[in-house]
């Protein structure tokens, strides 16, 4: 009769001990493998733990694509580009807003390429509508708070359209680089700018300038653009400002601008808190081949960008500038 060693498996006679390894069979007992090694060796187990270990590796690699955000001294950015079909809800929601603005004020009437200046002038009246509007509301608030309070209820944002030399804005990128305040993102990219009415920096041109007067915790906007023919879509640049605290005399804020097209839209959102007579930049908003099915629509300032052999052969770049102006 053949019988098998307990420890090495050896087959042989029937014999007290084992004739390869020695060990006494009749007495010998099998240690207990240790739990977690049972565990690990069970086929359930292991799909189990592959399975786990594949949704966690998916997870990462989601939240790698995911926009990145950072969080820098007194600022942080974080950016997005998408599709006009996959918008986010906040952003279709700021463009239809507008939309839905700009058609009351024409009566549902969508402007003409040739009507473009007289767009812009409708187009400024509904902003003093809506300054109008805000200012009300920041008196009404003004007078139930303090002292203190009644200069903070609210405060006039200047956006600039501006085209710049590479130079100075590689003198700018630079200092804001070194105080820790620029962000460089895939489709573009911003930053702060301190002191910024000392700086002395020359613009090879103004674009456009324009002024929105924003309550505490409400938020404005400006459209430079028209209408889509069929009146259906906006087609230009929406520059959205949020108002939501002033402490120590650093505002804080959201920023985001829409470059839609009617091949497109592109999202820039940012978060901001400025200090007293900084400014924020933002670069990127137009690129030299944005709008290429619109331009011949889109004649209005910041348009004229596209007219400019500078721009267009890279020695110049289109800039944002927010800047915040204390009463």
């Amino acid at each position: 009769m053949l019988v098998n060693c307990p420890r090495c498996n050896f087959s042989q006679p029937n014999d007290q001990y084992c004739a390869q390894c020695g060990i006494n069979m009749q007495s010998f007992k099998q240690k207990k493998q240790p739990l977690l090694k049972l565990i690990f060796s069970n086929a359930a187990v292991q799909i189990i733990l592959l399975i786990v270990a594949t949704v966690f590796v998916g997870q990462y690699l989601f939240r790698n694509q995911a926009p990145q955000s950072w969080v820098q001294k007194i600022t942080h950015f974080q950016g997005i580009s998408k599709s006009k079909k996959s918008l986010n809800s906040a952003q279709s929601y700021e463009i239809n807003s507008e939309e839905s603005r700009l058609k009351n004020q024409f009566s549902d009437e969508a402007p003409a390429p040739e009507q473009s200046e007289s767009f812009q002038n409708q187009a400024r009246g509904s902003s003093q509508i809506a300054e109008a509007s805000s200012s009300a509301t920041a008196s009404a608030s003004s007078s139930l708070a303090t002292s203190d309070a009644q200069n903070l209820s609210s405060i006039n944002f200047k956006i600039s359209y501006v085209e710049i030399s590479t130079e100075v804005l590689s003198k700018l990128i630079t200092d804001s680089t070194n105080l820790g305040l620029y962000q460089n993102l895939a489709t573009y990219s911003a930053g702060i700018i301190n002191d910024f009415k000392k700086r002395g920096d020359t613009f090879r041109q103004i674009l456009k300038t324009t002024d929105l007067k924003i309550a505490l915790a409400t938020s404005n906007s400006n459209l430079s653009g028209t209408m889509s023919p069929d009146g259906s879509q906006i087609l230009g640049l929406v520059t959205s400002i949020e108002y939501k605290s002033n402490e120590n005399d650093i505002i804080q804020g959201d920023i985001s601008v829409t470059s839609s097209s009617s091949q497109n839209s592109e999202f820039y959102p940012a978060e901001f808190a400025l200090p007293k007579g900084s400014a924020f930049f933002i670069i990127g908003a137009i690129k030299r081949d944005s709008f290429r099915a619109d331009q011949a629509k889109l004649t209005m300032p910041p348009f004229q960008i596209f007219k400019s052999a500078d721009f267009m052969t890279r020695k110049t770049e289109f800039v944002i500038i927010i800047e915040p102006l204390y009463n």
